[in-house]
């Protein structure tokens, strides 16, 4: 497939990878890069190959995979607009990762040494590669959950200026410490063995102190993907909260440099939706983080657009075929006009969003209400074999087996009334709605809804040891000015990840529909307009000369 260097220069003005560069760059690059053409499922690259070319989707999509346990798994996915291969600008000899083609797909292929001379020229690129870069080497060490087809086009930690300031703060203050113990183990004639040992505990205490500090630092990551931003703060055997925001929800995204965040170049990133906001902290470059996100927001809505023009063009053709064959076209005969394959297709997927997630809160939830009267059960169980087993003899023993069944009985009542408690809450996940049943043994049912596609924002929040070890925390969904929660809930990550995926099938749903309907009162008017002209073209002109 032959494309000319016009539509070339198109699609590399589009990549913000060089977006900056001038008409004589782009030309240069469009003369020196190859279209290639991959059949769906043919490996593109193989890990561990020789980095010698960068890739540019063209048409179709990639996705990014690395060998781990002697399978191949899916880290990452490239789109048109995002250039993946990323090694070859790395003068990294080999791959670190392979790709492979989902469909029939055009990438465009340029030699990772054409692009770094230009970058020599052009700081603006070579500072964007190292970015790009350092983004690409997070994703391949990080992994989390997103969705199928979902891409990361740029993943940082947070500037390390805070942790920073902690170490420095440290070791001024163990400084000191040991600077006052050893006047005063002077003053009283400590031996030289126990100075040591007090020298060797307090460098001891100071490296694990600044090992923590880098690991609450190395645990927190932001992200942006082709749909949503997310945010990671992860603080070690203390908390886990995960912020996400979708891009349909984004109102507005502003910069905040302190005075030291402007000579060093960070600030905090403030994302806010209709009825909130997401701040993520010390962020390196803001403003170049800002314009890139800004610049995805936009690539997401104009890529809809375009998949919107061609469904239009689909319509008129189908329209044009009905006419053709001198048939009358009705919005319900689009249905009937679907192959078998594509029937079989949507049922398929007809039964995925019909199911009904059912979540329950976490276990510990239910050993919390039930311990009190487990353990008295047990105490009881425990007196009365201490008693048989020391062949205690009791004044009044009918009286005693009265009593003891009896409360083992209430205490039975008392465990199966928490257990069924615990049973009847829990949170349902539908295609429209969230659903928070809270109901009482032989009480009150009381059913809490929200509606699926008034999503704002999700986050979770893993707390303390237990949870981080348990794997159980609280997701966190606002719904406009109402935040709805699932409380104690188990792998809160994969609980957001799925109200995500359902609030994202959602949308595409109902912009579907209205796209489709809007299409349709389009092409009705352009149909009506036709009618009437060729209702006028076919009447009878006047003779010339005659009256009219």
């Amino acid at each position: 497939m032959q494309i000319s260097r016009e539509k070339l220069a198109y699609a590399l003005r589009k990549t913000y990878l060089f977006r900056g560069l001038n008409e004589d760059q782009i030309q240069f690059l469009s003369e020196n890069c190859q279209p290639l053409y991959f059949d769906s499922g043919k490996m593109v690259y193989l890990e561990k190959s020789p980095a010698i070319k960068i890739y540019l989707p063209y048409q179709g999509r990639v996705e990014i995979l690395k060998e781990k346990e002697n399978k191949l798994r899916k880290i990452n996915a490239a789109y048109p607009g995002i250039v993946f291969g990323e090694d070859a600008l790395d003068h990294h000899p080999i791959r670190r990762s392979g790709a492979r083609a989902v469909e029939d797909s055009i990438f465009l292929a340029i030699d990772g040494d054409i692009v770094q001379k230009i970058a020599a020229r052009e700081p603006k690129l070579a500072k964007l590669i190292s970015r790009f870069l350092n983004s690409y080497r997070l994703v391949l060490s990080r992994r989390f959950s997103r969705g199928e087809d979902e891409a990361v086009l740029f993943a940082s930690q947070s500037f390390p200026v805070r942790v920073i300031g902690r170490i420095v703060l440290g070791v001024v203050a163990a400084t000191g410490a040991g600077a006052l113990a050893l006047q005063v183990m002077k003053s009283i004639g400590t031996t030289t063995a126990v100075g040591l040992w007090f020298w060797l505990i307090l460098f001891l205490s100071l490296a694990g102190w600044l090992f923590w500090q880098y690991l609450n630092w190395d645990n927190d990551a932001f992200y942006i993907t082709d749909k949503r931003v997310i945010n990671f703060q992860h603080k070690m055997l203390s908390s886990e909260i995960t912020q996400e925001i979708h891009f349909t929800s984004i109102e507005s995204i502003q910069e905040k440099r302190p005075f030291l965040g402007r000579i060093m170049n960070y600030g905090d990133l403030i994302i806010s939706t209709f009825t909130g906001s997401m701040a993520v902290p010390q962020v390196y470059d803001t403003p170049l983080v800002k314009d890139f996100l800004d610049f995805s927001v936009d690539f997401s809505s104009s890529s809809e657009d375009r998949v919107d023009r061609k469904k239009f063009e689909q319509d008129i053709r189908r329209r044009i075929t009905y006419k053709q064959k001198g048939q009358k076209y009705t919005p319900e005969s689009e249905n009937q006009d679907l192959s078998d394959d594509n029937i079989r297709g949507d049922d398929s997927d007809g039964e995925n969003i019909s199911e009904e997630i059912l979540i329950r809160t976490h276990w510990t939830v239910l050993f919390s209400k039930i311990f009190i009267p487990m353990f008295l059960f047990i105490s009881h169980f425990l007196i009365f074999f201490f008693i048989h087993l020391n062949e205690i003899i009791l004044e009044n023993r009918p009286l005693f087996n009265s009593i003891f069944l009896l409360n083992i009985t209430l205490l039975s009542i008392w465990v199966l009334f928490r257990a069924v408690d615990w049973r009847n809450d829990h949170y349902i996940i539908t295609e429209q709605l969230l659903v928070d049943v809270n109901k009482r043994p032989f009480g009150v049912e009381d059913r809490r809804t929200a509606s699926i596609q008034n999503i704002q924002s999700i986050r979770y929040k893993r707390n303390g040891i237990f949870g981080l070890l348990l794997n159980f925390g609280t997701v966190f969904i606002r719904i406009g000015d109402d935040e709805f929660t699932f409380d104690n809930v188990f792998r809160p990550a994969r609980v957001q990840e799925k109200i995500f995926e359902v609030k994202e099938r959602a949308r595409l749903k109902e912009e579907a529909e209205q796209q489709s309907g809007i299409r349709n009162s389009a092409l009705d008017w352009i149909e009506a307009y036709h009618n009437l002209a060729n209702r006028e073209d076919d009447k009878p002109r006047p003779a010339e000369g005659e009256e009219k």
